[in-house]
């Protein structure tokens, strides 16, 4: 062990810390040191490997949110719209709801508020708080929807159960405002 933690510090101090980083997967690191998903660019790795790297609907989500917000990669709303659009296809909540995000903004795709309900009523139905709030809040102010208090409350009142501050928020002005 003493020979391989010599010739690991020679490694660094001849060469830089990048092969130090490539010698140590090289002798096996822990998969939760290896580039994947869950960690940000490694010279490229992640960008070269993204097809491979994202197999779960959750890792394609996040592999659609790394792009939405530039998180280790140049922002580009098309590319995070086509990996939001294949999580949500097997189910992701999440994806669901970003993919509304992307309708309703016009991010990645044509604006469509209709659309943007609809996902937004895909990841809601799945129990996702900030689907419920969005969709609330589309009922309340007929955006992709016909206008329909009790299903505005409806929902908020899901999303307010799950501590969605927001739809809390919601509920209180709905009411002040049929109260009038």
């Amino acid at each position: 062990m003493r020979k391989i933690l010599s010739v690991l510090a020679s490694l660094l101090i001849a060469t830089g810390f990048s092969v130090v980083i490539a010698v140590v997967f090289w002798m096996g690191a822990p998969a939760v040191l290896k580039p994947g998903p869950h960690l940000f660019d490694w010279g490229g790795q992640y960008e070269r490997d993204r097809e491979t790297v994202a197999q779960s609907p959750a890792d394609i989500y996040y592999l659609g949110w790394r792009y939405y917000y530039g998180e280790g990669v140049e922002q580009n709303f098309k590319e995070a719209f086509k990996w939001f659009k294949k999580a949500a296809a097997q189910g992701d909540a999440d994806a669901q709801l970003h993919l509304g995000f992307c309708y309703m903004d016009g991010e990645g795709v044509a604006a469509n508020e209709k659309k943007a309900a609809a996902w937004f009523r895909k990841a809601a139905a799945q129990g996702n708080a900030d689907a419920q709030s969005n969709l609330g809040w589309c009922y309340y102010e007929r955006v992709g929807v016909k206008r329909d208090v009790a299903e505005a409350l409806g929902w908020l009142q899901k999303a307010a159960e799950q501590g969605d501050e927001y739809a809390v928020e919601m509920i209180g002005e709905i009411r002040a405002e049929e109260n009038r």
